[in-house]
């Protein structure tokens, strides 16, 4: 079976993490040969993952004609080819898909998304064409090993209750929400602590931002001060800083899928998010589900102008509901145990399931 897939995987995104995810995930399955091929929306055209670089050196260049192409990238950017099947992988993070999408969707022969909610969201949206859902897979092995290879050992985090925060510092990852939970609940005299990982800004204009909400609060004369880390971090790093936490709060408004929260997990480190996001394909053990309410996407404007506008909703998180929850997890401090779950999520299980997708998908099945 030849695959081609189209997708941003040097990027550095989660976008792209996925697509590169996914490629793996294919290319571990006996008769699959994978064909990567990549594009990119921040002109990150050299692969720098080691594992992507040998399945793209050891199939070369693609002879004749591919069985099916995976197309890992925004719809509006979609082609169809007729001399072979054409998989559409998307996600999108509101609650509905926009109309400028629907016609690219409607073109393909199959769509992958991530979540349950994803998938009902189109179908209520007017996509037609079949939906599969295929989480996207982790190196959970790896992620195990290298979270609990050693520790930062940041000193503020030792002997205390740390929750933590991984994501864009944009409008949708909804950190002013966790910043009025946290330092309304917390008293700076209680063994607690903040991290807030974050790409996309400075800690000087992160650091502002933050002493801007906490002045909104008007509580107190001095708050926590929060730890901060920006930008980009090595692997083991990442990992380390992940398996300190005691929390992973994920206050977003919606979600495509959430890779921190899936590798917080792997770690077996507990999440609070909000309900009705499509953070999660199904209920989990370590997941704390936060009541939210609908509202009108706003302040969006790092996106593509048709995306997450007021004609389109998404979920806001209850801040009252998220201070009960942190409250609760703080109290009770779970202790970290084995769990087998995260096996759905490896990369021979997720790739079967692609593989098995695309050979029903190539004998005309829509199982």
């Amino acid at each position: 079976m030849k695959v081609l897939y189209i997708g941003n995987y040097n990027d550095g995104t989660g976008w792209g993490n996925a697509a590169k995810a996914n490629i793996t995930a294919l290319s571990m399955i006996e008769g699959v040969e994978v064909y990567p091929r990549s594009i990119t929306f921040n002109g990150s055209y050299e692969t720098k993952d080691e594992t992507i670089s040998l399945i793209e050196q050891k199939n070369g260049a693609l002879v004749g004609t591919p069985d099916v192409c995976i197309q890992h990238t925004l719809p509006h950017l979609y082609a169809y080819d007729s001399r072979y099947k054409n998989i559409g992988v998307f996600y999108f993070e509101a609650n509905s898909v926009p109309v400028e999408w629907i016609g690219q969707l409607n073109m393909m022969d199959e769509l992958w998304v991530a979540t349950f909610k994803n998938k009902e969201d189109a179908i209520k949206s007017g996509v037609t064409t079949p939906i599969k859902i295929v989480p996207i897979p982790l190196d959970t092995d790896k992620i195990i090993h290298l979270g609990r290879s050693g520790s930062l050992r940041i000193d503020r985090m030792q002997n205390k209750f740390n929750f933590g925060f991984v994501g864009e510092f944009v409008e949708r990852k909804n950190l002013k929400a966790l910043l009025r939970a946290f330092h309304a609940e917390f008293d700076p005299s209680e063994p607690v602590n903040l991290l807030i990982k974050t790409s996309g800004s400075t800690i000087e204009k992160l650091r502002e931002y933050v002493n801007q909400v906490k002045a909104g609060l008007k509580i107190r004369n001095n708050y926590i001060e929060e730890i901060i880390v920006c930008g980009i971090m090595e692997e083991k790093d990442y990992y380390n800083l992940l398996n300190d936490l005691s929390c992973l709060v994920v206050p977003s408004r919606a979600e495509g899928w959430c890779i921190p929260a899936w590798e917080a997990m792997a770690l077996q480190v507990p999440v609070i998010s909000a309900e009705g996001t499509g953070i999660t394909p199904h209920e989990n053990e370590l997941m704390k589900l936060v009541p939210s309410r609908v509202e009108p996407c706003f302040g969006a404007l790092d996106t593509i102008n048709f995306l997450q506008t007021a004609d389109q909703t998404w979920n806001e998180i209850d801040v009252n509901e998220l201070r009960k929850a942190m409250r609760k997890m703080c109290s009770t401090q779970p202790e970290k145990t084995d769990s087998s779950w995260h096996s759905l999520l490896s990369f021979k299980s997720v790739g079967s399931a692609m593989v098995s997708n695309i050979k029903n998908l190539l004998k005309g099945k829509n199982v």
